[in-house]
C-alpha cells in the first residue's frame, strides 16, 4: 500500500503484524522466476489448502454444535 498510494493508515498499520500469510502471494519461495506455469500450480495449491482448511473449519464446526 506504501508503493501505491504513498502512505499507510495507522489502524491498517497497527493490523499488518496481526497475521501472515502461510503462503504469501499465492507462490513459494523461489517459485516467482519460475515462469506462468509453476505459479500457476501454486496458486492452484493454494485454492485447494485454502477450501480445504474452509471445508474442515465448517464439519467442525457443525459437529460443535450438532451436539448442543
Amino acid at each position: 500500500m506504501q508503493k501505491l498510494v504513498g502512505y499507510v493508515p495507522k489502524g491498517l498499520e497497527k493490523l499488518a503484524s496481526l497475521w501472515k500469510a502461510p503462503i504469501p502471494d499465492y507462490a513459494f519461495k523461489g517459485w516467482e522466476e519460475k515462469g506462468l506455469g509453476s505459479l500457476s500450480l501454486a496458486y492452484i495449491f493454494s485454492a485447494i489448502v485454502g477450501i480445504g482448511l474452509v471445508v474442515l473449519i465448517v464439519l467442525l464446526l457443525g459437529k460443535v454444535l450438532a451436539k448442543k
